[in-house]
């Protein structure tokens, strides 16, 4: 078996999840050091349970070579880590507690959220929530509502057609185009009731334009080809950056929005609620 780089990261997470596994003076050891950082040695017994039984000869001398590598580079770090810090920064023990407490307010925070939190928001509180704030709906990029296909040259034999079924409300119509495009296209779009951020669109479509905005104005149905393939498309409808965004557009956003300040509000409950209790318990005194 060869040692690999697996090794090496969970050495390394190893040399660095304790920062007193070394701490041994040499004058406490028989044995010879494999490697030694300023007062800091590294013996084998170190790392004679590290070291796989499977690995023999050159094998084991590698494994050995770049523990020692690692474990040289990391009492550097920490002796340079040590000499720069102040008394308050190596306080372990505080950090951790604090850490401690924090992670478990936040998954007690957690359970709470999965158990109260109601995350269920009507189409009504979608709505009013809109109505309410659109100015902070600006849009900072061009979007539009469209359907395309790419097609390699030569597919098509009646471009009057894609243009017919592309731009068409009926049903049926719709109907030949999704059977020619999963019979013939390359790549294509056909939900044109959803809004697409059309520098997206430019990126599989590539028209040329150095204005998008005075290029949606003037332009709904566009084809092209190049080399390989030909392009279709129709563009439906569009909203210009800078203009309120569409609240089909936002919808998604608003709900998310919606559910975070009911995650606020709930914690903000529970924090008052326990506050209330502990002041008549009498739990809490302030001096």
């Amino acid at each position: 078996m060869k040692f690999n780089i697996i090794n090496i990261f969970i050495l390394v997470g190893i040399l660095f999840s304790s920062c007193t596994f070394f701490k041994k003076e040499v004058t406490e050891e028989k044995e010879a050091p494999i490697a030694k950082v300023y007062d800091k040695y590294l013996y084998p017994s170190d790392i004679s349970e590290l070291n796989s039984t499977s690995l023999t000869g050159t094998d084991s001398v590698e494994f050995v070579r770049t523990y020692a590598n690692v474990w040289v580079k990391n009492q550097l770090i920490l002796q340079k880590a040590e000499s720069n810090l102040t008394t308050a920064d190596l306080d372990i023990e505080k950090l951790i507690e604090n850490y401690r407490q924090s992670l478990v307010i936040f998954t007690y925070e957690q359970k709470v959220i999965e158990q109260k939190l109601d995350t269920i928001v009507t189409e009504l509180e979608i709505e009013t929530y809109y109505e309410n704030n659109k100015n902070n709906f600006e849009l900072r990029q061009n979007i539009i509502k469209a359907s395309y296909l790419i097609t390699k040259v030569g597919t098509v034999k009646k471009a009057a057609t894609i243009k017919k079924w592309l731009m068409s409300e009926k049903d049926e119509d719709f109907r030949e185009l999704f059977m020619f495009c999963e019979k013939n296209a390359v790549k294509y779009y056909l939900d044109e009731n959803k809004w697409l951020v059309f520098s997206d669109v430019l990126n599989i479509i590539p028209i040329k334009t150095y204005n998008e905005e005075s290029f949606l104005r003037t332009n709904k149905y566009i084809t092209f080809k190049d080399d390989k393939y030909e392009y279709f498309i129709y563009i439906k409808d569009f909203v210009t950056k800078a203009s309120i965004s569409p609240l089909e557009y936002e919808k998604s956003n608003i709900n998310n929005i919606i559910i975070n300040k009911r995650k606020k509000l709930l914690l903000q409950q529970i924090e008052n609620d326990l506050y209330k209790t502990a002041v008549t318990n009498n739990s809490i005194e302030i001096y």
